[in-house]
């Protein structure tokens, strides 16, 4: 028994070794290798640590022959948050994207349990605040260096002013806000001594990350008030999108109001919901948000009333269960301040882990009582021959089969999750090195590795529509190569065709993972759409598949400009000028759709109409006073067209309509839709795999 009470102290220590090391590398980790150098890194650690932290805690009730757990007030609403997150999950249409986002929650939300129950006093709380107040110090001198223009790392991409190994200001800042009442807890004593003399060096030692978080915060926030301003949703974008997620998704209202769309979805909902009036804002109507305006309005969207609940209650927990502590705990103000911050500002995944690790080291400052949970037997022993022994006795023993059924439990979770963040993190890898490889213009190896990737991990949408432009680029590489006069070879042609193929089967493959994604579809659009003339019905899979995108993204101009110029191309003019007007009634100073309304009034004839849309594209990007090449390119188009009118016609055209539309300082490139890559005609045309049925009812 002493034996088993040494190995689980053992383990007890290991787990807090390994939740410090978490702690000190988590916000500081970043590598070039992943598609996502400062997300996935992250991920790796805080999915490693959460794991063998589980794990540790599982063997420890196996050794105690019980479950020990703290009887914090914050346990049941974050398993209640927890349970839902998960439910959210499992029902999101875009299933696989919402489980690999729900993975580091869960994660997290894990890092809180293996906190609050292997953290045994006061002291070893404030332990591991060291590693916490280390990696914000980090972070300070690295802003103030990088501010100042000394950069240490030796990375091209640490040589700028914004890097962070966080990976943005603006996580930056929240993370050290939320540190720096930790380390004024420690500071404020040393700076209130009357004598120096009486202070323990150590403690003078507290000054340093006060300093360089302090630096380093405000810093951080002057970069982001001048240069790196953050792009955030506009607050009443938000509230639409929340709203109108949990009550506007068709075929699954109940599902969507209580459940949401299912964690980390939330740019299906940005993209699905978000009004009209988004267009009004000049430098955010072309951008992708991939979280709400604030985390509250982000958990309704995507978790629903009751994620949204389950919150709340963690929230009200702290509140009522901890005002007698916020004096006493250094934890206190930090937890205080980023539930303040959920209603104010959106959160990464990273800050949201950061919460609930602050929340669990107030928690075990606190030391809640412990319960213990077991199930015992009754051991009978053997009757003893005796006059003062006539029956047998009996005694109580505990029984292994609560901890066990945990430690299994346990390791089944920890198993599936490891299993699956292996592949995942595999496949990363794979993926980066054929974008490393493309870049250097070596298809067949970027081919080759593309491959390898979607074999490891078949569930990232982008793959498959990386691999499906691959495919396509290679086919269009080989038909280019033929000569003009002769026809290709048979195994030539049966090679296009293959990787044709292959590129279809690609990008439908993106639009099953995640068929809510309007990119997936507009993909799929754009392989048919360079298939025109080669293959059998391309020009309707083409139109379907793009109708099928703007439905998911119903308020975007730029997605009518595509459809318009698709139109344009089948020279099917009036659906051209149909779709060019729905995106100019979307966003009346595009100057882009203007300029594409021109050409198909231009095809119709209708001259003098197409030089009015021209000179009102003009008038847009000269007082933008931005896209110089466009508008020099547009006023020798104009200049033709009126020499091509005459005269007296131009002025009557000029007359015909007043320019009224206000400039944008967010103005693409002009230019004339067109499919950037073009297969040539096919005579027989290849017969082309269309949409399948499960495709179409999605």
């Amino acid at each position: 028994m002493e034996r088993k009470s040494e190995i689980g102290t053992y383990l007890n220590s290991l787990t807090i070794v390994i939740v410090g090391l978490f702690l000190f590398t988590f916000p500081l980790v970043f590598s070039p290798l992943s598609t996502d150098g400062y997300g996935i890194p992250k991920e790796i650690v805080l999915v490693s640590a959460s794991l063998l932290g589980l794990v540790l805690w599982g063997v420890r009730m196996v050794l105690e022959k019980s479950i020990r757990l703290k009887n914090a007030p914050f346990n049941y609403p974050i398993l209640f948050f927890a349970v839902i997150a998960l439910f959210s999950s499992l029902v999101s249409i875009n299933y696989y994207d919402s489980l690999m986002a729900f993975v580091p929650l869960f994660s997290g939300i894990a890092i809180y349990f293996i906190i609050v129950n292997s953290v045994k006093d006061k002291n070893m709380a404030v332990l591991l605040s060291v590693p916490l107040l280390v990696s914000a110090t980090v972070l300070g001198v690295n802003a103030v260096l990088s501010f100042a223009k000394i950069y240490v790392l030796p990375f091209d991409f640490a040589k700028a002013q914004n890097f962070t190994p966080i990976g943005s200001y603006f996580d930056q800042a929240i993370f050290l806000a939320l540190i720096l009442p930790i380390s004024l807890f420690f500071t404020i004593p040393v700076l209130k001594a009357k004598n120096i003399k009486n202070i323990n060096p150590i403690s003078l030692l507290s000054l340093i990350p006060t300093i360089a978080i302090t630096l380093g915060l405000g810093i951080t926030l002057y970069g982001m008030v001048t240069k790196f301003q953050p792009q955030i949703l506009p607050l009443e974008t938000g509230f639409q999108t929340a709203f109108a997620a949990i009550s506007q998704d068709a075929g699954r209202t109940a599902q969507g109001f209580l459940l949401g769309s299912g964690v980390g979805t939330y740019n299906i909902d940005f993209s699905r919901f978000k009004q009209p009036s988004f267009n009004n804002h000049d430098t955010l109507w072309t951008l992708q948000f991939f979280h709400s305006s604030n985390f509250i309005l982000e958990l309704l969207a995507t978790v629903g009333v009751l994620g949204l609940i389950a919150f709340a209650l963690i929230v009200s927990s702290f509140i009522r269960n901890t005002s007698a502590h916020r004096k006493t705990n250094p934890f206190y103000i930090a937890v205080f301040l980023g539930f303040v911050l959920t209603v104010v500002l959106p959160f990464s995944f990273i800050i949201q882990t950061m919460l609930f690790v602050l929340l669990a080291l107030f928690t075990a400052y606190q030391s809640y009582p412990e319960i213990k949970l077991q199930i015992s037997t009754l051991i009978e022993d053997l009757p003893i021959a005796s006059p003062f022994f006539q029956q047998p006795t009996h005694h109580a023993k505990a029984s292994m089969i609560l901890p066990g059924f945990m430690l299994a439990l346990i390791a089944a979770t920890t198993g599936f999750i490891g299993y699956n963040s292996y592949r995942f993190v595999n496949s990363d890898l794979l993926f980066q090195r054929s974008m490393i490889e493309a870049n250097k213009n070596n298809g067949s190896a970027a081919y080759t590795l593309e491959n390898q990737a979607i074999t490891a991990f078949p569930y990232r949408d982008f793959y498959f529509r990386n691999l499906s432009q691959l495919n396509l680029a290679l086919a269009s590489s080989l038909a280019s190569q033929q000569p003009k006069d002769s026809s290709p070879s048979a195994q030539v042609q049966q090679t296009i065709s293959s990787l044709v193929q292959q590129s279809i089967s690609s990008a439908q493959s993106a639009t099953r993972i995640a068929p809510l994604s309007h990119t997936n579809w507009q993909n799929l659009s754009s392989i048919y759409r360079s298939l025109i003339g080669f293959g059998q019905n391309a020009e309707r899979l083409a139109v379907q598949s793009q109708m099928q995108a703007n439905a998911l993204n119903p308020n975007n101009p730029q997605m009518y400009l595509t459809l318009g110029g698709l139109y344009y191309q089948l020279k099917q003019w009036d659906s051209a000028q149909n779709q060019f007007q729905v995106a100019i009634n979307l966003k009346p100073n595009f100057a882009n759709a203007y300029y594409n309304m021109g050409h198909a009034l231009e095809s119709k004839n209708d001259l003098k109409s197409a030089l009015v849309q021209y000179q009102t594209a003009k008038s847009i990007l000269s007082a933008s006073k931005e896209n110089k090449e466009s508008l020099e390119s547009l006023t020798k188009e104009i200049e033709a067209l009126e020499a091509k009118i005459g005269s007296a016609d131009t002025s009557a055209a000029q007359k015909q309509q007043p320019v009224t539309q206000q400039p944008s300082s967010n103005q693409p490139n002009i230019e004339l839709n067109q499919p950037t890559t073009q297969l040539p005609e096919r005579q027989p045309k290849v017969e082309l795999p269309g949409p399948t049925a499960t495709d179409s009812a999605k």
